[in-house]
């Protein structure tokens, strides 16, 4: 039926997740077993119930702005609630959320901030972050908030926060979803949210999202907030000269790329690599939340790439092969602060210091020789693939992870993470294990396409 696919309609109003995740349509995806701790939670108790006076379906706003406090919960990220202003237009095929900016400190352990909105229309959707925009790609475009409501059952009637509410479900496969609906006023108080969602490229997992709906006002809002900001019509901006290391700059350089990855996974055409502060609070983060063992993520690999430093827009790649997007360049490597966390995304700002930095390969422009990138037919080569180690020897053996919580519980900067760094930074630099070092177990030489 087509009306219950629509129930995906509701990922438009999902955050970045601060991983600037971009959510799969739950149709597409393969059905996964919900049991165990991924069990779907029942709906609340209702206070009144009965079979015989199921009320008609609420007509819910189809122009309003509301304010949304929303919890969500995605294996392998870090649990995240945001307050958010809501801004939706049926008629116009618009809807736009402004999120209040908030610390990257609070689930990174770094001084990096986040300010975000997501806009979606008929024909496109654009992620606006730090005054960065970029698309959240082809398949997104804007959808009917409140489709699903026509498949949903009647739960009966609840009271939620002094509101007297009915209660409408929806149950399938993929998704099931709850609301509660002010009786009489018809307004949205409170939605709760599970689906199947993934990072494209890479294998669904269950999501749980509760929303709480506040100060919400029906009708026209002002024509301020259907405005597309500028800087999603500019050209991708590329950095003029890398900013870091430190001078002398020149167009090329070689530099030290570090990357998790799953056994056997040596291909970083298509990937996202790090400085060694980059991947510190990257790993520090993952493995705390447990996203390496959601993703395979068993080995740590150093590279030496020689590539242009004149940086394009970072692209979110994930899966192997890999799958990028939210990037419009396709030729430059790809370069931003970790998490995107500075003005412009720290695309061109030095990030060595303070938070680190992360990169895209993208696969198009990846050189055959050092030659072909000297004469900038390509935008980077693989001189070599330095050592490749356990995740679990730096993590486990020389306690990491005891070092991550630390730099967790005291944020930076400065000394950003310092003793994990340290530690990362010894596992490759030895193989003995009194000097912090750990054994290279090995890899390919010649690195594919």
């Amino acid at each position: 039926m087509a009306m219950l696919l629509q129930s995906v309609s509701l990922l438009s109003l999902l955050p970045s997740l601060r991983h600037r995740l971009h959510y799969v349509d739950p149709t597409r995806l393969p059905e996964v077993s919900m049991k165990g701790d991924d069990a779907v939670a029942a709906v609340p108790a209702v206070s009144s119930f009965d079979e015989d006076e199921t009320p008609a379906k609420p007509a819910l706003p189809k122009q309003f702005s509301a304010v949304v406090n929303q919890y969500v919960i995605f294996p392998g990220v870090a649990q995240q609630f945001s307050r958010d202003q809501l801004f939706y237009d049926e008629g116009q095929q618009f809807q736009r959320k402004d999120s209040s900016p908030w610390e990257l400190s609070h689930e990174y352990g770094i001084h990096g901030y986040l300010n975000e909105t997501t806009i979606d229309t008929a024909n496109s959707s654009y992620y606006i972050s730090n005054r960065k925009c970029a698309p959240n790609g082809p398949s997104s475009k804007f959808s009917e908030m409140w489709d699903w409501v026509a498949a949903a059952t009647y739960q009966g009637n609840q009271t939620l926060n002094g509101s007297a509410c009915s209660v409408w479900a929806l149950r399938t496969p993929k998704t099931n979803i709850t609301l509660w609906v002010e009786i009489g006023s018809e307004l949205p108080l409170s939605q709760y949210i599970e689906t199947l969602a993934a990072l494209p490229g890479a294998a669904p997992r269950l999501i749980r999202i509760s929303q709480n709906y506040s100060e919400v006002k029906k009708g026209p809002f002002p024509a301020e907030h259907m405005k597309i900001p500028d800087e999603c019509f500019l050209p991708p901006l590329v950095c003029e000269v890398a900013k870091d290391p430190p001078p002398p700059h020149t167009v090329v350089q070689t530099l030290d790329h570090y990357v998790a990855h799953p056994e056997g996974k040596y291909n970083i055409s298509n990937q996202n690599t790090a400085d060694i502060l980059g991947d510190t609070v990257f790993t520090c983060a993952d493995v705390r939340n447990n996203g390496t063992a959601l993703d395979g993520y068993a080995l740590l690999s150093h590279y030496r790439i020689a590539l242009d430093t004149r940086f394009g827009e970072y692209a979110l790649c994930n899966g192997y092969p890999g799958v990028c997007t939210q990037s419009r360049d396709n030729f430059h490597v790809g370069r931003e602060a970790s998490y995107g966390g500075k003005d412009l995304r720290g695309q061109c700002s030095d990030n060595s210091q303070d938070i680190g930095t992360w990169f895209s390969l993208p696969a198009a422009s990846r050189c055959k020789s050092r030659a072909d990138l000297d004469e900038g037919r390509c935008t980077w080569f693989i001189e070599e693939r330095v050592k490749t180690i356990n995740l679990t020897c730096p993590f486990q053996t020389h306690d990491m992870i005891g070092a991550c919580n630390d730099g967790m519980a005291h944020p930076g900067p400065p000394n950003t993470f310092s003793r994990a760094r340290a530690i990362y930074a010894a596992a490759f630099a030895s193989v003995d294990p009194a000097e912090g070092g750990c054994p290279d177990v090995g890899g390919p030489t010649h690195l594919p396409f």
